[in-house]
């Protein structure tokens, strides 16, 4: 009667972790899709300002600095859910699944490289806040890595 008892407790606790970590990377997947939306809102208000001259300086560095605070804020709510993740997941799980954002954040970081320094219209104000994002980002990625590594997470 015991070990029945034990064994459906088990069941409960791996059926909510399941739950939990099926609903950390929904909302991972979901920042995702708001971050390639948000670098396209940007992309469309660059050409606007640079190639059409549609947008004014104003409407233009306005408009840039309430997407860059979407971001900042998209990645620290995402360095939230892999620290969480990492704290819910096996050790060899989390490193796998935080060094796939590692790398995914190291392409955002090359192909803004190549946009910037091929001088497609990106403004440098723009590079340098995006380039800091993404560092900060990496760094909180890697400090929640060598935790999950080191067994503290």
């Amino acid at each position: 009667m015991a070990s029945l008892t034990l064994t459906g407790v088990a069941g409960v606790v791996l059926t909510r972790k399941r739950f939990i970590v099926s609903s950390l990377n929904k909302k991972l997947d979901m920042f995702k899709i708001q971050e390639k939306a948000m670098h396209g809102l940007i992309e469309d208000l660059q050409i606007e300002h640079f190639v059409r001259k549609k947008v004014s300086i104003e409407n233009y560095e306005r408009s840039m600095k309430n997407y860059e605070t979407s971001l900042a804020e998209i990645n620290k709510k995402r360095a939230d859910i892999f620290a969480r993740l990492s704290e819910t997941l096996k050790p060899k799980e989390a490193v796998h699944l935080i060094a796939d954002e590692e790398k995914r954040a190291r392409d955002v970081m090359i192909d803004t490289q190549k946009r910037y320094f091929g001088h497609v219209m990106m403004d440098k104000q723009y590079y340098k806040r995006m380039m800091k994002s993404l560092r900060w980002e990496l760094l909180e990625l890697k400090r929640i890595r060598e935790m999950t590594e080191g067994g503290k997470a």
